[in-house]
């Protein structure tokens, strides 16, 4: 019994001295000793609505004034891509069967709500009810699709049902075909900002917004409307032209324009903000490189991604030999044009470059393909995307074929800036690659690949590290990087970015589950409590309900272990892990029926086709 308590001893200490060397560790590789770099500056703009001084007033400031813009902008889809839902406006009730999980999806009202509910059937046609919402918003105007959002404790996800216009029927969301989460993916707040005008995070969640601006609005393309407001009051007889109180398309540079569409049209393989700034932070009238690089993977006949135009865009021959040509070239904002005042629109734009015998098909043969004799059909098809249902528009003006818009297949490519990076001191680009490859590993769907992009993402981190770079999101990176292997490190690297202040809201949910989930791994668990309760606070993550749980269980706290068990099987119901935890928890707690009811619902979850857990 001695030798036992000995050794016991001995191996506590030992764990106890080995995170004292690594804390102290990080405490001197972060002490005010390390260099300190400023976050790369800002590019100087002569529009003043650039500068923070400037404020947002909303878009009914604006319509005071420009009446007429605002009415033919309500017609176009930029104006009608979120907005709260309203039952008598949706498509009529369904039902939607995803024969990969076993699950099925109704789309019902009740008491003047528009719900969304998930169930499974059972052979004798018995439905058990694993999730209904109340669906809260719609997002996208209709042309294509509608998607939508319910709200649960303040958090907003995504409906695994969606309604497309094509073929005027319900079906899976984009992506759930391949793998369905049900009602577990949150809508956050980096994808809501896509689809409003503006909107902030509530309380540091990445998961809950506040939305200002239901609708892409005139600040989002012209800057904050506060000094042109206060600016036309005082002299509404005469404006300066150019006013520089407000940006304006046409006094950018084509660089400068296209910033304000990259927004949300460009997206690569990842998208890394820069150090001390988010892509939110983005003001027209400024390069989008000061606040956030887009990076793509060096195989340029890839399949068209559906918001990467821009991308597609850039790789034209059309695009490279021309100074002028970019979106607004084609894409009206302000008006809604019918089908045959496009195509003319297309049509002429094609032909202040080009003529008709400059095509290598004759007149004859263009008909016999195209009536209209139609150039944007052959040299900017419509092609399959990666959402089931779409098809749109390939932004590669040229002459296409099937293997052209097929993937190559690359496995290990190299990631590019696709913006002008140049500027940037080498350990800032490095940073950003580093950060870059590491988020593109997560999207990988072979170990081989992930792990290889993981090794470029920890040698370019650490090798910045070392340079004296104190950044929380390279530590939050490399926490999650050496999560797996070695879990002191990572909770360690996880304790220095959570005390930043500059980490961002995303950053934090990620540092506070390996911080969290690393101490419960060491055993030490008590302390894995606080992060996990902070991290549950800011987001929707059953995994980390279920962790703590344990983390209760485990030191005698069973009401508390049971409501978090409830909590990750209400998240995650077709998780039967859960509910066979719950079940245990019911038997601590005495209530028998309970339990047995948590028994039969796992069982009933395993059956359940492995792919869809």
């Amino acid at each position: 019994m001695k030798k036992v308590n000995i050794l016991v001893v001995f191996f506590a200490t030992s764990l106890a001295l080995l995170i004292i060397f690594n804390l102290s560790f990080f405490s001197a590789s972060n002490s005010t000793k390390a260099p300190v770099y400023s976050p790369p500056p800002l590019s100087e703009s002569p529009f003043r609505n650039t500068l923070q001084s400037a404020s947002y007033v909303g878009s009914e400031a604006c319509v005071e004034c420009h009446q007429d813009a605002h009415a033919s902008y309500l017609q176009t889809a930029h104006s009608q891509t979120f907005r709260e839902v309203d039952p008598n406006l949706e498509p009529a009730d369904g039902v939607v069967t995803d024969k990969n999980s076993g699950r099925s999806y109704r789309a019902y009202r009740k008491d003047d709500q528009l719900r969304h509910s998930e169930f499974i059937s059972s052979v004798n046609g018995h439905e058990t009810v694993m999730s209904d919402y109340p669906i809260r918003y719609v997002i996208g105007s209709g042309r294509f699709s509608r998607s939508y959002l319910a709200e649960d404790h303040g958090f907003l996800i995504e409906s695994p049902m969606t309604w497309y216009a094509a073929s005027r029927e319900w079906s899976l969301s984009p992506g759930y075909d391949e793998f369905n989460p049900g009602f577990e993916r949150s809508a956050e707040i980096r994808c809501i900002n896509c689809h409003v005008g503006r909107a902030e995070p509530i309380d540091d969640s990445p998961q809950k917004s506040k939305i200002y601006s239901h609708t892409i609005d005139c600040e989002r393309c012209h800057g904050p409307g506060s000094l042109h407001v206060q600016s036309r009051k005082k002299n509404s007889d005469s404006a300066p032209s150019p006013d520089m109180t407000i940006v304006h398309t046409k006094h950018l540079s084509r660089e400068l324009k296209e910033a304000i569409c990259s927004q949300c049209h460009m997206h690569g393989a990842a998208t890394i903000d820069v150090r001390g700034r988010q892509l939110s932070d983005f003001r027209p009238g400024l390069p989008l490189e000061d606040f956030a690089i887009h990076y793509v993977l060096e195989a340029p006949n890839k399949s068209m991604k559906v918001v990467g135009h821009m991308e597609q865009m850039h790789l034209s021959q059309c695009y490279q030999k021309s100074e002028t040509l970019t979106c607004i070239s084609c894409h009206s904002l302000h008006e809604k044009s019918s089908s045959e005042e496009t195509f003319e629109i297309y049509r002429s734009k094609c032909l202040s470059c080009h003529t008709d015998q400059s095509c290598g098909l004759t007149i004859a043969e263009r008909i016999q393909k195209n009536k209209r004799d139609d150039c944007v059909s052959c040299h900017m098809p419509t092609s399959d995307t990666e959402i089931p249902h779409f098809a749109f528009t390939h932004h590669r003006i040229g002459i296409h074929s099937d293997e052209h818009l097929e993937e190559t297949g690359e496995v290990f490519g190299s990631l590019v800036p696709f913006e002008d990076i140049s500027h940037l001191p080498q350990f800032e680009q490095d940073r950003c690659l580093g950060l870059a490859y590491s988020q593109f590993a997560n999207k990988q769907k072979t170990a081989e690949s992930r792990e290889y992009y993981e090794h470029q993402a920890r040698r370019l981190l650490k090798t910045v590290r070392a340079q004296g770079l104190r950044d929380p999101e390279i530590d939050v990176e490399l926490a999650k990087l050496s999560w797996e292997n070695d879990p002191m490190l990572s909770a360690s690297y996880s304790k220095l970015a959570l005390g930043s202040a500059e980490l961002l809201p995303h950053s934090s949910t990620s540092a506070l589950f390996t911080l969290g989930s690393s101490l419960y791994r060491t055993n030490r668990l008590t302390e894995a409590i606080r992060p996990l309760e902070e991290l549950v606070r800011k987001k929707r993550y059953s995994p980390a309900w279920f962790v703590l749980s344990q983390c209760y269980s485990q030191i005698g706290e069973l009401d508390a272990a049971l409501q978090a068990a409830q909590r990750a099987v209400e998240i995650s119901p077709q998780n039967p892990e859960y509910h066979a935890r719950l079940a245990e928890l019911y038997l601590n707690v005495g209530d028998q029926e309970l339990a047995k009811r948590s028994r039969l619902r796992s069982i009933e979850m395993q059956k359940l086709p492995q792919k869809s857990r």
